[in-house]
């Protein structure tokens, strides 16, 4: 509007923010939807959609199985198949001294977000 100021104390002032508004948001809406097919794709085709996964290394752009992870991942699933708790999932994983990605030990929201991360559940 180069500078000029919307009067929103008007009919037409405030069809024209509406308008601006729900372009606004159509745009930002249209981008996540965008977004959402792009990852999925690559989920499902095993390439790389972050800097990491647990789970799987990153080579040279695609998910690679990584042993170790993937052994926690069972355990993980398998406990909470059985109804454990992601806090005592936890515990059970750093008594055994799994490591997350980063070397550091495993909390219940990790847990969780590996439960819901639907690489680990073929989605």
């Amino acid at each position: 509007m180069n500078g000029a100021t919307l009067n929103t104390n008007t009919a037409s002032g405030k069809l024209i923010f509406t308008i601006l508004i729900a372009y606004a948001s159509f745009e930002r809406e249209q981008t996540g939807e965008r977004t959402k097919v792009v990852l999925n794709n690559k989920k499902k085709t095993g390439k790389a959609y972050c800097a990491s996964v647990f789970g799987f290394d990153k080579v040279k752009g695609e998910l690679v199985p990584n042993p170790i992870e993937q052994e926690a991942v069972e355990r993980i699933k398998m406990m909470h198949d059985k109804g454990v708790s992601v806090n005592r999932i936890s515990k059970v994983l750093n008594r055994f001294k799994y490591e997350t990605k980063n070397n550091k030990k495993f909390y219940p929201s990790t847990i969780q977000a590996i439960i819901r991360n639907s690489i680990h559940n073929g989605q």
